[in-house]
């Protein structure tokens, strides 16, 4: 059962779609990014709820197969009482774009009253919050509230209600638009300068032609100093016409659609390029530069990768007229 993985697994961190969740479990934890679910008659507390997004990963192990409970791309709310073990998963929209993903916990209160409200509801199998099972009133409020809450933020997260010129709630557009800038981020990305036109096609003056392909994000990773990291990979073709001819790597973060300015975040958002290696030679590099001189093959770049937010990368050759 996907619950007991994530309740009992000291990896789900580093195991997709585990490491969201166990992202959003550590955040409540700690209090922090936690939205308050509350009922207003009467007033109480219900629970709290965290929600994190990310780039997918590639699934492995029990993921890949054909009969796995594990979804391919998460969109999901895992629901648990205080002990932290799942009673069940709601499933929410995904996002637009394929290429990432989102998973959250609600943890009802642990008022006395609250919880057993909630500890009440469940069947005799545990798996799921029923409100009717209740015969109190309110205790039937309590877990009927937090469930339409849950589902409302389940539903919405990944396209955001917008509110129309009436004043009613009306579901947007802007997911598909951020999306697409999205993808224009993360994959028009060529060995060119940021911001300049992708080159026209040509005839061939040479028998190869030098390029980089855009990077792809392989998976989420956490290095031997335990820091969480983006692996990308990206295809290089030498001409070999030079031997001093280097790479320069630039990562970025990818906020609401568009380029974050790091200066301007908390520590907590830092970014940069742990390595670069060009794997046919095992050239290895801790700089954001790999001099790659005539050689062709894969580049590798780990990129240090906040958990608040997407990661993106530019590659582009340093050497005069390269650019």
């Amino acid at each position: 059962m996907l619950g007991d993985y994530l309740a009992t697994r000291d990896d789900a961190h580093v195991c997709p779609p585990f490491d969201l969740f166990a992202s959003a479990i550590a955040a409540y934890r700690e209090d922090r990014d936690v939205e308050v679910i509350r009922s207003e008659r009467p007033k109480k507390n219900l629970g709290k709820l965290v929600i994190k997004k990310g780039l997918r990963a590639d699934r492995s192990g029990p993921a890949l197969e054909e009969l796995s409970v594990i979804p391919q791309r998460a969109s999901h709310i895992a629901l648990m009482r205080p002990v932290e073990l799942v009673v069940k998963y709601v499933e929410g929209n995904p996002f637009a774009d394929s290429r990432f993903e989102w998973a959250g916990v609600f943890v009802c209160s642990d008022e006395d009253e609250v919880e057993a409200a909630f500890a009440m509801s469940e069947p005799p199998a545990h798996d799921n919050w029923i409100p009717d099972n209740l015969p109190d009133r309110i205790a039937k409020t309590f877990v009927r509230v937090a469930l339409k809450r849950i589902e409302c933020a389940a539903g919405s997260y990944a396209t955001p209600m917008l509110p129309s010129r009436s004043g009613s709630g009306d579901r947007g557009p802007s997911l598909a638009s951020t999306a697409t800038r999205l993808g224009r981020l993360l994959d028009s990305v060529s060995g060119k300068g940021p911001g300049r036109p992708r080159p026209t096609a040509r005839a061939p003056v040479r028998k190869k032609e030098l390029s980089i392909s855009s990077p792809r994000f392989i998976r989420l990773d956490i290095d031997e100093k335990n820091r969480r990291c983006a692996i990308f990979e990206a295809n290089l073709q030498n001409d070999e016409a030079d031997d001093t001819l280097k790479l320069l790597a630039e990562p970025h973060l990818v906020a609401d659609g568009a380029i974050a300015n790091g200066e301007d975040l908390p520590v907590s958002y830092e970014t940069k390029v742990l390595s670069i290696s060009l794997e046919d030679t095992g050239e290895f590099t801790t700089d954001p530069i790999i001099r790659v001189g005539k050689e062709s093959g894969t580049i590798r770049i780990s990129v240090l990768s906040p958990p608040e937010a997407a990661i993106g990368i530019r590659l582009r050759f340093l050497n005069e007229g390269r650019e």
